[in-house]
């Protein structure tokens, strides 16, 4: 189970990469600003006791507020008062379309969330 939670990650990374990708080769400037955003740094530690202790680390992320971006039951972000959250929120809709559209319907990320408009956790 940890595993998969760990691919998620690592998948989540991977999509978010597709977007930037995609930004950068299309050769035009976006018309709106866009957020260096990326998924916690997280792995899996097997302890060496002799039992089957396994663990999933992500790093700490403190001092900054959780917000929720994009809710996993609608695609509609979240509103925000907040301009720059709000931007935020609206460029994860867009990487939402990038991920259907490049991996032709097959897959989007549907909950964005995290700290601040800096780091998301897949859930």
């Amino acid at each position: 189970k940890l595993a998969v939670e760990l691919n998620c990650l690592r998948w989540g990374g991977a999509l978010l990469h597709l977007v930037y990708d995609f930004i950068a080769s299309s050769g035009l400037k976006p018309p709106f600003s866009v957020p260096k955003l990326r998924f916690v740094g997280a792995g899996l530690a097997v302890s060496q006791n002799g039992g089957n202790d396994t663990f999933l680390v992500e790093e700490l992320i403190k001092d900054r507020p959780f917000v929720k971006y994009i809710n996993n039951d609608s695609a509609k972000p979240s509103s925000f008062s907040d301009p720059g959250r709000a931007e935020t929120a609206r460029f994860l809709a867009f990487c939402q379309h990038v991920h259907w559209e490049q991996t032709d319907r097959q897959v989007y990320i549907s909950d964005f969330q995290g700290k601040l408009h800096y780091f998301f956790k897949l859930q």
